[in-house]
């Protein structure tokens, strides 16, 4: 995958991190109303060893991605998805969370919205 400015990453880049994989869109409604609380966990829980990571998959250009950035004040990469990482993801609805401990393991997949209460829940569990 590349990042919206088209620097290549990995996400094994980020082993012995927890990490919440969001797949998104720019205008996705449900995905529009969670990326505060995204922004809020990366910061809240930097710290402690997380690093959200953003795909967006609607097919959004480089500009489009990072005004979407500058207007949520995100501060964690933002990737540029495609079909084949859709499918590679099993990616369906959006948005589709992934939250991976440190070791590298699932521990929880979500489609769809959910309470941010729940979303917090399943990052502190892969925190532990």
């Amino acid at each position: 995958m590349q990042t919206s400015l088209g620097k290549p990453f990995r996400l094994s880049s980020l082993r012995g991190q927890a990490v919440l994989l969001t797949f998104y869109g720019n205008t996705c409604v449900p995905c529009r109303a969670e990326t505060p609380w995204l922004v809020e966990f990366q910061n809240k829980y930097k710290e402690s060893g997380l690093q959200v990571v953003g795909v967006e998959m609607y097919g959004s250009s480089a500009a489009s991605i990072q005004k979407f950035a500058a207007e949520f004040h995100v501060d964690y990469p933002l990737l540029v998805g495609s079909d084949a990482v859709g499918d590679l993801y099993g990616v369906g609805g959006l948005p589709v969370n992934y939250y991976i401990n440190r070791r590298g393991i699932l521990t929880r997949a979500t489609e769809g919205a959910m309470p941010k209460a729940d979303m917090e829940t399943f990052v502190q569990k892969a925190l532990d």
